[in-house]
């Protein structure tokens, strides 16, 4: 289990103007100048939640790392920490990685303290996994921090066109459950579409982070 005072990943600059955000390593937010004070990055924390093999994960390496984890890891509490400039703020993003499991539930509400936002997914092939959503984890989220908002995102967007099924959750449906259950929004998202896959994920971290400090402003 990795610990939860992770060391801060040491990446070069990678910007993407339409999400308005940029990861950087620890130096590019510093800065060099002795002239100026410098000022605190603003202190963000997210939890992503859902079932084993729900893409979640995925979605983290491909924001964090840029590329995807090694298969059959598994999660129980996983933390991430990142240095983001975004429209000349700086802000150090901590994404706690969570298991789906029943037996980690106690683990997993740890993760909720403090927490800014919540990212709930579920992969659009599997209909069951968004009923865990209205079922499980809403509830959970709700319970547990009332007052934290929460993200609702559809992974594996991609096995919908390879799978040609009936069975996969429609985008449509997505939208309808997310309003259903009070969501500030929702995402559908790719880890395996190598063109787009870590643009779509600044796209959808660059919006949650609107989202917390817009919360933070009220």
């Amino acid at each position: 289990m990795a610990g939860e005072n992770v060391p801060l990943l040491s990446r070069g600059a990678d910007s993407d103007g339409k999400s308005g955000v940029s990861i950087c390593c620890c130096p590019c937010l510093g800065g060099r100048s002795r002239s100026k004070t410098k000022v605190a990055p603003i202190e963000l924390n997210m939890t992503v939640v859902g079932k084993e093999n729900s893409g979640k994960t995925s979605l983290i390496y491909r924001f964090t790392r840029g590329c995807l984890p090694e298969q059959n890891t598994r999660t129980i509490i996983d933390t991430d920490g990142v240095d983001i400039m975004r429209r000349g703020k700086k802000i150090h993003l901590v994404i706690h990685d969570t298991s789906g499991t029943e037996e980690d539930a106690r683990l997993r509400a740890l993760t909720y303290a403090n927490c800014d936002l919540i990212i709930m997914c579920f992969p659009v092939d599997s209909p069951e996994a968004l009923h865990n959503i209205v079922a499980d984890w809403a509830p959970e989220v709700r319970t547990l921090c009332c007052n934290t908002p929460y993200l609702l995102v559809g992974t594996k967007k991609d096995l919908r066109r390879k799978n040609n099924s009936k069975k996969c959750v429609s985008k449509k449906e997505g939208e309808a459950i997310a309003r259903q259950i009070g969501s500030v929004g929702y995402f559908e998202y790719s880890a395996h579409d190598e063109k787009n896959a870590v643009k779509s994920a600044k796209k959808l971290f660059g919006t949650a982070i609107g989202k917390c400090l817009e919360m933070r402003r009220q």
